[in-house]
């Protein structure tokens, strides 16, 4: 008696399976990485008028952090109504004050910082004139501030 066609195939696929089978290598298990902050989500964090202080900001980070977050990205913008006896100056000494607490608030918490290169939407369109646009850098270090481990 002949074997069907589709025994045929089933016992040929079996024996190339056995055969292959020998180099087939297992990866030995390796454990799932660290997480580390660059890999969890991150916040824009819009700092309106800058009417921020150091009681808000440290809550505000223990709650980023409590719920799992790496980091936030500071973009100061223009003011916010209602709040402009609160407001700081960009780059004012007070700004840099307040900037460099959040940097050493969110290090304690193990968060990164970002900050947007400027205050907003300052890089143009057709309704800025050249004396207007963004045009230049300025570059401000923070003193005495360096993340651990960095």
């Amino acid at each position: 008696m002949k074997p069907k066609k589709t025994t045929l195939i089933f016992f040929t696929g079996l024996v190339l399976f056995v055969l292959i089978m020998p180099d087939i290598h297992c990866q030995p298990y390796t454990p799932w990485p660290d997480i580390r902050v660059e890999m969890k989500p991150w916040t824009r964090w819009w700092w309106l008028g800058s009417a921020v202080d150091e009681k808000n900001i440290e809550y505000l980070l223990e709650e980023y952090a409590r719920k799992g977050f790496g980091g936030t990205e500071i973009t100061p913008i223009y003011g916010v109504k209602g709040c402009e006896d609160r407001h700081i100056s960009f780059l004012s000494e007070r700004w840099m004050q307040v900037l460099r607490y959040t940097c050493e608030k969110s290090d304690s918490l193990d968060m990164g910082v970002d900050i947007n290169m400027g205050t907003g939407w300052p890089f143009g369109g057709p309704q800025i004139s050249p004396e207007h646009a963004a045009s230049k850098n300025h570059y401000t270090a923070i003193q005495n501030y360096r993340r651990s481990g960095a």
